[in-house]
């Protein structure tokens, strides 16, 4: 509901013997804005198009995956290390750093509407992964130089406090979009 634009997504049209050799021309009628925006056509059938998607980004796919679950077992890990052992690893926070990231790139992928229904709200967690990702990285920071530079670290969690929290309300309010709040 909020913006002026929305993660693409792809739509099959199912053609049959009937359809060969004539002329294939769309339409789009919708009140959305979002409708009327054709980016490409693939041809094919469904497991060739999907396979043509995957293809195409497999290794930034399986890389993306692969941090994704590498980063939940280190925060489980973390975790457990803390409150069995009271033990208290940095790498905590370089794990949610990773995570938000492998959640940016996830949420980037060709083929996400195979693994999201709403790949419209989905456009939004890009944006706010990428956002969120400072605050891991400045608390990792501060936590290997010991607090030594606190009130230098406060500077940009601050900054990136303000930009989530404003962009957000400029998105939802129509104002300015994630996409143009970007250079940041």
């Amino acid at each position: 509901p909020f913006g002026n634009s929305s993660t693409y997504r792809y739509i099959f049209v199912e053609l049959s013997e009937d359809d060969i050799g004539k002329t294939i021309s769309y339409h789009t009628i919708a009140d959305s804005k979002y409708s009327g925006h054709i980016h490409n056509v693939l041809i094919g059938d469904k497991f060739e198009i999907w396979s043509s998607l995957i293809e195409r980004s497999f290794i930034k796919s399986v890389a993306a995956f692969f941090l994704f679950f590498l980063s939940i077992f280190c925060i489980i890990s973390c975790f457990v290390l803390k409150y069995i052992f009271k033990k208290k690893l940095s790498l905590d926070y370089m794990a949610w750093a990773v995570f938000f990231a492998s959640i940016w790139v996830i949420s980037e992928v060709e083929f996400r509407q195979i693994i999201f229904n709403n790949v419209s709200v989905l456009s939004g967690f890009t944006y706010w992964s990428l956002m969120i990702l400072p605050f891991p990285m400045i608390l990792y920071m501060d936590e290997i130089q010991k607090g030594r530079y606190k009130k230098v670290y406060i500077v940009p969690a601050i900054y990136s406090t303000i930009l989530i929290i404003s962009s957000t309300l400029l998105q939802v309010f129509d104002i300015v979009q994630f996409v143009n709040v970007l250079p940041f």
